[in-house]
């Protein structure tokens, strides 16, 4: 399978699902461009410091003491961001946000992405972020990947390091929430990583459904900032592209002389006549797309003349045109790949009990077999010998926990089955009251239910 067409298909039948993570692992499997260094999160860690310090805040210190990952975890699962200018001195001094900028800018992509597929009905398989950073867009958006129709997610940045921190903290983050993403409704996501420059277009970022780029262009001279945006819109031709780039007025908020930048690192910053009038310029230059006004993120009260600290931009294309770009342009390496295991639970769950229902068909409960050990007689039975009947590629059925499976089957079955490990080896125990008739009719009634 190309890295071009990360695809499973549709609809979202069952097949479908077990088709799709077996293509995935077999994705997973793709060798690397290039395999980056592991960068050392925990001197990294001082950029993500805010005003939630653990070490500093006053009210860290009548809270139970944390360990060192537990301290942190907040900071760096809830406020990570891809621009450091989020968690700056300035803003650390006096009126921080709350939810943290980095979160409320996350939000926002999130609500323009889901009203742009409710309006157009246009699903967002394929959404691509450029100038990732630590990837804490990637991380905000993963519950709501099913909603949005999403399978492929490609990331790109140009720092090796904030690549290898974002790996590592997606790759945790994805690892923690296993259980509740496996509960979305949603084909599996594959999740893949550039390293590389914006400024030089990628065939494979050509003719997605959405960009985001957020807080990105200021740290690049202008002129390359204006280069990079013309190239997503004349070249690249998303459906939808989103930029953010801070709002300079709103430097006043942190007491901040005038002209000073919010970061050391920015290029350039706007105020909001700016960036208003770039995008009058882009509405000119670039007809086929419907460019709304700017849109404001983040706001202090006492200051909501100054708008919101973020300023967004917000591209839809309105023509029916594709990017010309030769396949062979792909100047970005592989660096990641990861999988966000959208619905498995119910595609697991229900090839269980597909699973279950042959086993009982072929299985006879021999009385010379009952077990006398217990109260009452019961069969004890080998889960595996009940997997064994699975209607999937080894790929995915691999991924079917045995103690999970019991799980499913006590449910199913009303818990009239019993979870039984003897001698290290997970089974069933099934008492000799339970007819086998009996208990293939509660499955198909827990089924309409």
């Amino acid at each position: 399978m190309s890295h071009a067409d990360d695809g499973w298909g549709a609809p979202y039948d069952e097949q479908t699902y077990v088709d799709a993570y077996d293509q995935l692992e077999l994705a997973l499997l793709e060798p690397l461009d290039r395999v980056l260094e592991k960068a050392d999160i925990e001197q990294f860690r001082p950029k993500f410091k805010n005003q939630q310090d653990p070490k500093t805040d006053k009210k860290q210190r009548y809270r139970k003491k944390k360990n060192g990952d537990d301290e942190w975890r907040d900071v760096l699962y809830g406020f990570g961001t891809s621009d450091e200018s989020d968690f700056s001195d300035h803003e650390k001094r006096k009126h921080y946000f709350q939810p943290p900028l980095q979160v409320q800018r996350n939000s926002f992509v999130k609500n323009t992405l889901m009203q742009f597929k409710r309006n157009s009905q246009v699903e967002i398989s394929r959404l691509a972020i450029m100038g990732c950073g630590e990837m804490s867009l990637e991380k905000g958006l993963c519950e709501y990947f099913g909603s949005f129709g999403t399978i492929n997610v490609i990331s790109v940045d140009i720092d090796p390091v904030s690549l290898s921190v974002g790996q590592q903290l997606l790759q945790k983050y994805l690892t923690q929430h296993g259980d509740i993403l496996s509960s979305e409704t949603g084909l599996p996501v594959l999740m893949r990583s550039y390293l590389g420059d914006i400024l030089e277009p990628d065939h494979r970022f050509a003719n997605v459904d959405a960009i985001v780029s957020l807080e990105v262009v200021e740290h690049i001279p202008l002129e390359d900032a204006k280069k990079f945006v013309n190239n997503v819109l004349g070249i690249l031709l998303p459906r939808i592209f989103i930029f953010s780039t801070p709002n300079h007025e709103y430097n006043a908020v942190f007491g901040m002389k005038p002209g000073e930048f919010r970061h050391d690192d920015h290029k350039f910053e706007m105020n909001r006549n700016e960036f208003s009038c770039w995008l009058d310029e882009l509405r000119v230059s670039f007809p086929h797309y419907q460019i709304e006004e700017p849109h404001y993120i983040g706001m202090t009260n006492g200051y909501e003349d100054l708008s919101g600290a973020s300023q967004a931009a917000v591209c839809r294309l309105q023509d029916d045109l594709s990017s010309t770009l030769p396949q062979d342009i792909t100047p970005y390496v592989t660096v990641g790949h990861v999988a966000c295991r959208l619905g498995s639970r119910l595609v697991a769950y229900n090839l269980v009990r597909q699973a279950l229902l042959e086993w009982l068909d072929k299985t006879e409960f021999h009385e010379a077999e009952l077990k006398k050990d217990g109260y009452s007689p019961y069969w004890n039975f080998a889960i595996s010998h009940i997997l064994h009947h699975l209607h999937a590629p080894i790929s995915f059925s691999a991924t079917i926990d045995e103690k999970v499976a019991i799980k499913y089957i006590q449910g199913m079955t009303s818990h009239k089955v019993h979870l039984n490990c003897v001698n290290g080896v997970n089974g069933i125990a099934i008492p000799q009251n339970q007819k086998k008739a009996d208990l293939i009719a509660t499955i198909h009634r827990n089924e309409l239910n």
